[in-house]
């Protein structure tokens, strides 16, 4: 499970993920008068609601338990109007949502860091352990429990229902291993996002984390 223990491990969760999904590492002046203006609730607001509601749950006191109601209650809100729910424990630093539309990752499962999940993915089952860059495409399914090693690419419309290793591209109902030392998503989709990782990275180096 990915726990966020103190405060300045949720300021780089959020920063991270803001700068995987295009954004700044901080929310500007502008950004914030933009979003209250239009009222409009969006993907990376979500993914800050998740990583609150993470670290909230997970700390002693009253007043950080009541913390923990008001970001539940966001992140609920939310969820409900993107259609997406990822169970806040679940995923490391760095999560890419490219779509607000039909995800269900439920809990008692991990994915590691710069995980890629595309609309209509979902994790019908727990106890599954996935490694760092994991990506799934549009449609995919995985039923657990299993393991999956890291840099795994599920294609679009697979049912994943077993484990593999690293660094391979599952396709199929059921999947099964199409290519073998596969490259990582940030290698295979452009150098953007190598350049967005070692950002992250360097981040994580300057705050001590």
């Amino acid at each position: 499970m990915a726990i966020i223990k103190t405060k300045k491990e949720l300021k780089f969760y959020i920063m991270a993920d803001r700068i995987m999904n295009g954004c700044a590492p901080k929310a500007t002046l502008k950004e914030w008068l933009k979003v209250r203006f239009l009222c409009k609730e969006r993907i990376i607001d979500y993914l800050k609601y998740m990583r609150k509601l993470n670290y909230y749950e997970h700390q002693k006191g009253v007043f950080n338990k009541l913390m923990a109601i008001f970001y539940k209650r966001k992140y609920n809100a939310i969820e409900l109007q993107l259609r997406i729910h990822i169970d806040e424990n679940t995923c490391g630093y760095g999560l890419v949502l490219p779509h607000a539309h039909c995800y269900r990752i439920g809990a008692k499962n991990t994915i590691g860091k710069y995980a890629v999940i595309q609309g209509e993915a979902f994790m019908t089952a727990s106890n599954c352990t996935i490694g760092d860059f994991f990506y799934a495409a549009v449609g995919s399914i995985m039923i657990g429990p299993m393991t999956l090693g890291d840099g795994v690419s599920v294609a679009a419309n697979s049912l994943v229902n077993k484990s593999c290793g690293s660094n391979v591209l599952l396709a199929g109902s059921p999947a099964s291993v199409k290519k073998e030392n596969y490259p990582l998503w940030i290698e295979r989709d452009g150098g953007r996002w190598t350049e967005k990782v070692n950002r992250v990275e360097r981040l994580k180096e300057e705050m001590q984390i």
